[in-house]
This record gives structure tokens, C-alpha cells and sequence, in this order.
């Protein structure tokens, strides 16, 4: 089982928690989509964008290039899981059947883009006793809401819509089928 989804006893909250390259939602789920176009162009105006303040500097350290990387991060993953999901059908209704859910990058390794805790540690169903940021749960809330929005998947969103919280939550955990 590569997902847990939790839903709190009130109902009030619904997390699917996931970590493992064979979920879907994770960066290293083999899937074939092309992002490099937009990411590269992105990275590209964000370079020029710079240019002139680095011209400045004399050189161009290891840290400097962590902060420039971590101010821009967020907005190429997100650019990248849009068009992960944007271009995969199994992977969008995937991600389309967490709708009013949370996305939960369940890592006990890392701190920024996950919770610092593994999905069956009890701590992950408390987002206020998670050890991370969850960077990459809420970069996929956002790229799922922007789907959802688009005309495009309309017949998605019904198909998804007819099912039960509960067929919901035992796709997610037992994806793939």
C-alpha cells in the first residue's frame, strides 16, 4: 500500500498520506510527460530576470545558488505537476479523486517538501505535530484545484463526483489496481 488516507473522527479532515516512487503522486511515479519546455523557459526568464545582480557579484557560491533555487522552487514544481497531470489521465482522476482532501508527502526524511513523518507514524494525522513544511502536498492541492476548474475535464470531475467518499479513499489506497 503506497497511500493511507485518514479521515479524523468528526470527518473534518481527510489527509492522503503517500511517499513511495510507485504512488502517483509522487515526483518519482514513472510517468511519460513533457514539462521540459515550460520549465525550461521559466528557468530561463527567471535567469535574466537575475542577470543584472549577479553581473554585480564576482562569484556565485554554493549558497547563493540554494537561495535562488528555494525562492523558485515551489513555482517549478508546480509547473512540472501541472503538466505531470495535465497530460496523464490515470494520474489527473487519480489526483481528481483527492478532491476535498489534503495531499500529504509523508517523508520521514524531508522536512521541506514532505512532513518529516512516515505516512503510519500516529504524529501524520496532526498537521500541528508534523516535523516539515509539506511543500509538495500543497503544491499538488494547487495543481488539482487548477485542473478541476478547467472545462476540459468536465467528464472527469462528473465520473469522480459519482463516487463515494469511501470508493474514493479505497482507489486511492489500493491505486494501482
Amino acid at each position: 500500500m503506497h497511500t493511507r488516507v485518514y479521515v479524523s473522527e468528526d470527518r473534518t479532515k481527510v489527509f492522503v498520506l503517500f511517499y513511495e516512487a510507485a504512488c502517483v503522486f509522487s515526483n518519482f511515479y514513472p510517468t511519460g510527460f513533457s514539462a521540459a519546455p515550460n520549465i525550461q523557459q521559466f528557468l530561463k526568464n527567471e535567469e535574466l530576470a537575475k542577470e543584472e545582480e549577479l553581473k554585480k557579484k564576482q562569484t556565485f557560491n554554493c549558497s547563493e545558488q540554494y537561495f535562488i533555487w528555494s525562492k523558485i522552487s515551489r513555482d517549478v514544481m508546480f509547473n512540472a505537476c501541472l503538466e505531470k497531470f495535465s497530460q496523464d489521465e490515470t494520474c489527473r482522476k487519480t489526483l481528481f479523486r483527492t478532491h476535498g482532501m489534503t495531499l500529504v508527502e509523508a517523508s520521514p526524511t524531508d522536512k521541506i517538501w514532505g512532513i518529516g513523518l512516515d505516512k503510519n507514524d500516529k504524529r501524520s494525522e496532526d498537521e500541528r505535530t508534523w516535523r516539515g513544511t509539506n511543500w509538495l502536498g500543497e503544491t499538488l492541492d494547487k495543481v488539482r484545484e487548477e485542473l478541476w476548474k478547467k472545462e476540459e475535464f468536465q467528464k472527469e470531475r462528473e465520473q469522480i463526483g459519482k463516487e463515494s467518499m469511501e470508493t474514493r479513499c479505497q482507489l486511492l489506497e489500493h491505486f494501482p489496481l
